[in-house]
């Protein structure tokens, strides 16, 4: 599943939560698909910056035609940009996983720029340290409010959006590229974008995803096998949300009545949503009822595919 931005003016606002800002080090890692690089301006996948952009913590956009550009960037008074050839370096019509990463030394900026698993680009040269706003995150645009032509819409489907206040590691960003939500440490946004009315956030911190015209997309994300949801990623708000949705719930172990009765509410994603079970391991209830049931630490729950 994944959400589809049609470049006029959909888009998904994240929040403004402290947590989101990344003073030193931030990771980002998604799915895109480009159905095509669209007009010749500029249009952003994301981005968490003010109005003009004149302070942004990170974000992504790109532009065809005669630029011809890809940019990863940061804004702390000055454009601090990591800048590829977009034609030669990304195509459209297939679904491409982005690793973008800035790790901050102290005085400057290293960033790097990941194809499918893959460093396509590293600048070592950005001065200064990548800054923080109050601005709210928006994905299908560079920034969640101001007047049009300075948010950037983008025509372009987004899937497994995550957020790390902290530089993984090579190896870790292609984890992610293949167990969306897999890795936990520094995560403080996971958003599937799997369709639901608003798109809940994985990573514990409350920053879910008010959606505005965007559409669940129709192409499938090429993430094959079982996505891992470890811990402490679910909580029963999380959990309450997906009440709505049926689906069979199987254990690993045998759960008394009153535990399976706790549980019920789990049977959480339809048939639409393509998944064919989720299953818990290691699962401890708590709480009387089906509203305050959790998955404490040490329980992964899985979703298949």
């Amino acid at each position: 599943m994944s959400r589809a931005f049609d470049g006029i003016d959909d888009f998904i606002s994240v929040g403004s939560s402290t947590t989101l800002d990344s003073p030193d080090n931030v990771t980002i890692c998604t799915w895109v698909y480009w159905p095509t690089f669209g007009t010749d301006a500029w249009h952003g996948i994301f981005g968490k910056r003010v109005t003009g952009g004149d302070t942004t913590n990170y974000a992504v956009n790109y532009r065809s035609g005669a630029t011809d550009t890809f940019q990863w960037y940061y804004n702390d008074g000055v454009y601090r940009v990591h800048s590829l050839v977009l034609s030669s370096n990304f195509s459209t019509g297939t679904w491409t996983h982005l690793g973008l990463r800035f790790t901050d030394a102290g005085v400057n900026t290293t960033s790097d720029i990941f194809k499918n698993g893959v460093v396509i680009g590293t600048a070592a040269t950005l001065t200064g340290a990548v800054g923080t706003n109050a601005a709210l995150l928006g994905l299908g645009q560079s920034q969640a409010t101001g007047v049009d032509t300075q948010r950037e819409f983008a025509d372009v489907s987004v899937a497994y959006f995550h957020v790390f206040n902290r530089a993984l590691g090579n190896n870790e960003i292609r984890q992610i590229m293949q167990f969306p939500g897999s890795i936990t440490r520094g995560m403080v946004a996971f958003l599937p974008l799997w369709g639901t009315p608003t798109e809940i956030d994985f990573s514990g911190n409350n920053n879910s995803g008010s959606v505005t015209g965007a559409v669940v997309g129709s192409n499938n994300v090429p993430v094959s096998g079982w996505m891992t949801i470890p811990p402490p990623l679910l909580d029963s708000s999380v959990l309450s949300g997906l009440q709505a949705y049926t689906q069979t719930f199987s254990e690993a172990m045998t759960l008394t009545e009153t535990e399976t009765q706790q549980v019920d509410f789990l049977r959480s994603w339809s048939e639409s949503e393509s998944m064919s079970e989720v299953f818990a391991t290691n699962y401890i209830a708590y709480g009387t009822t089906a509203q305050t049931a959790a998955f404490p630490q040490g329980t992964l729950l899985g979703v298949g595919f």
